[in-house]
């Protein structure tokens, strides 16, 4: 009998969740872009694609520790990020920090587009070994933390590996320098910066206008 592509993965998904009890990862080998694709499920269901946002494949791809994202609204890469940031910890063993601009960013973000993934896939949902209102701990023993940038106990609570500011240019600054401490002790620091630009020099501009590999 013959199966769609979509129930193959679904089978997959099965097999994925079913090793991973047992210990076992069998998309750990997989590269960030590559797994988002195969396993990255969306918080209304169906699976991730990159048709119709194919200028963020080679951002999701990119290697380099520092990137910086100028975009327009609803190009999905708040998306991506979330996705990445997911691999990061829960198949790369990274703890990482996901900034929203303020608390109020925090809730109508993470409940209503990060937590549903997990609902809709048994091999995310076997990723997880805890998770709180907005912090997911995953069985590689890494943490993602979901923080906003308006209380400084967000900013100053926890150390990390990788840290993702989005939509930086309705943050405050301030904050948001002071939240690069918490990466200050890893071996391999990644930052990701995500908003849609405002004021010449300032928040994401004027951090890519500090870039030198622009494009």
């Amino acid at each position: 009998m013959e199966i769609t592509a979509e129930q193959a993965k679904e089978l997959g998904d099965v097999l994925a969740a079913a090793a991973l009890r047992r210990g076992c990862d069998l998309r750990a080998s997989l590269l960030a872009e590559e797994w988002l694709e195969d396993a990255f499920i969306l918080e209304r269901g169906g699976r991730y694609g990159f048709e119709g946002h194919e200028p963020l494949r080679p951002i999701v791809a990119d290697r380099h520790p520092k990137i910086c994202l100028m975009k327009c609204a609803q190009v999905g890469a708040t998306t991506a990020f979330v996705g990445k940031s997911i691999w990061l910890a829960g198949v790369q063993r990274r703890t990482g920090i996901y900034f929203f601009p303020t608390d109020s960013f925090l809730q109508d973000h993470v409940k209503p587009r990060v937590y549903p993934v997990f609902a809709n896939s048994r091999y995310l949902k076997s990723l997880v070994r805890d998770k709180s209102t907005s912090n997911i701990i995953f069985r590689t023993g890494a943490t993602l933390y979901h923080r906003g940038l308006q209380a400084p106990m967000g900013v100053h609570s926890t150390a990390a590996d990788f840290v993702v500011f989005d939509e930086i240019d309705k943050a405050d600054q301030r904050q948001a320098a002071l939240a690069l401490e918490r990466v200050e002790h890893s071996r391999h620091p990644l930052y990701y910066y995500l908003s849609t630009p405002t004021i010449p020099g300032f928040g994401v501009g004027r951090i890519y206008d500090e870039l030198s590999d622009q494009r």
